[in-house]
């Protein structure tokens, strides 16, 4: 088992069968290498004598090895403090949707929804008034728990025609 770096993730080979690299370093933190060529960093854990568990960091390219080994140290810290790392990521993600701005809300929607469904001349004219709405009428800093109707009005008084989930 050596110290995962840059160098022996690149020197690794591809087999027909996906295998995993440990690193020497910190205990539970590895690499997978598929037959398709990438090569996956993941975390491995237990938490509360429960069974394992596993994170995926990052695909080696996108993400550094150091990086990565960075992350894992925060995860295993947060784990010695008692905190479980999949209920504290999903509670983060929560947190983000309740944070999200009405003006980033319908940048993403247009970008996830209108920018697949609709003509580009169609986005264009959104993304206006969007921009100049959002100038002359600002919004309450957050989403949070806003009613549905509250959001469909908003989007009535930008000119945008549209169904969807928040959530």
């Amino acid at each position: 088992m050596p110290k995962l770096i840059k160098s022996y993730i690149d020197s690794l080979k591809i087999e027909e069968k996906s295998y995993e690299i440990w690193d020497i370093e910190i205990k539970g933190f590895g690499c997978m290498v598929h037959p398709s060529g990438r090569k996956t960093y993941y975390f491995v854990y237990r938490y509360k004598s429960s069974k394992k568990q596993r994170l995926k960091i990052g695909v080696h390219g996108n993400i550094t090895c150091e990086t990565a080994r960075e992350i894992v140290r925060g995860w295993a810290g947060d784990l010695a403090r008692g905190i479980d790392l999949k209920e504290h990521n999903k509670q983060q993600e929560i947190n983000q949707k309740h944070s999200l701005s009405m003006e980033a809300f319908l940048r993403l929607y247009i970008e996830k929804y209108k920018k697949i469904h609709n003509k580009q001349n169609t986005v264009k004219n959104d993304m206006y008034k969007i921009n100049t709405f959002s100038e002359n009428h600002p919004y309450p800093s957050s989403l949070g728990k806003k009613q549905r109707s509250g959001i469909s009005c908003g989007n009535q008084a930008l000119g945008i025609n549209a169904r969807y989930e928040l959530y």
